[in-house]
């Protein structure tokens, strides 16, 4: 036997479902191998610490009350999935009422623009000397 079905094969050995022939030959490779006799070792340790561990008493109803459990969430994820469609349908009820006042603001602008121009056009006469001018000069 090789490395590889040995190790295939080691947990079926310490769980003496193995054929006494395959069994033999088990133990034959791990006298001769140092790395699979390290490591039966520690499956063999692994599996006697098994059998000191308490076993945990499962308490009546536990089924049930999981699937209860389970029944109350699934109804609390529903409740979730409404929260975003009512939150992406006020966003987009938001953007159309942006928009429509986007158009009528920008109308008023305009006119207001053109108004603002003719009165800056009074003050930016490039005829008009400056005051500075007049201090310079004197």
């Amino acid at each position: 036997m090789d490395c590889k079905e040995v190790k295939s094969n080691m947990i079926f050995d310490l769980e003496k479902s193995l054929s006494g022939d395959k069994s033999q030959l088990l133990n034959k490779h791990i006298n001769d191998c140092p790395s699979c006799a390290a490591e039966y070792e520690f499956l063999k340790a692994t599996f006697a610490s098994l059998d000191t561990v308490k076993s945990v008493q499962v308490k009546p109803y536990l089924f049930t009350r999981i699937k209860s459990r389970m029944q109350k969430n699934r109804v609390l994820s529903q409740k979730w999935v409404l929260n975003p469609l009512a939150i992406a349908s006020v966003l987009v009820v938001g953007l159309l009422i942006g928009t429509m006042l986007s158009k009528v603001t920008k109308n008023t602008i305009q006119n207001n623009v053109t108004a603002d121009y003719d009165v800056a056009a009074l003050f930016n006469d490039a005829n008009l000397e400056t005051a500075e001018f007049y201090l310079l000069n004197d």
